[in-house]
């Protein structure tokens, strides 16, 4: 054993800061590498933030539309044809002598056949 007084002299010059200072290195770069904030999950996290800001431009659009017609509904300045239109769309509502054509749902959501004009 000729390496024994070596690999003695060895160890006894390590301290325990440094093997402190190699235990937190390794955690250190551990964690930039698999953690929450690390950059395995960087990728994930731009994805996700792309997905979110697709999704809050989508409600952005739809916030627009609903403050549209919630201005139509205002009190002060109501359209008559609108408060009618709405009440016979969602309400089912007619005046007496309106003539109401019920169609089959299938009917009612396919769009009517384009006109051909013969010259």
């Amino acid at each position: 054993m000729r390496y024994a007084p070596l690999l003695a002299a060895l160890v006894r010059s390590i301290s325990v800061k440094s093997v402190l200072f190699a235990l937190a290195v390794i955690y250190i770069g551990v964690n930039l590498f698999t953690g929450q904030q690390g950059l395995i999950s960087w990728r994930a996290n731009a994805l996700r933030e792309a997905e979110l800001k697709a999704e809050l431009d989508t409600l952005a659009q739809r916030r627009a539309v609903v403050e549209a017609q919630l201005e139509q509904l205002d009190p002060a300045r109501m359209d008559a044809d609108l408060v009618e239109e709405i009440a016979a769309r969602d309400l089912m509502m007619v005046r007496p002598g309106d003539v109401v054509v019920m169609l089959p749902p299938a009917a009612a959501a396919t769009p009517p056949a384009a006109a051909v004009s013969n010259p």
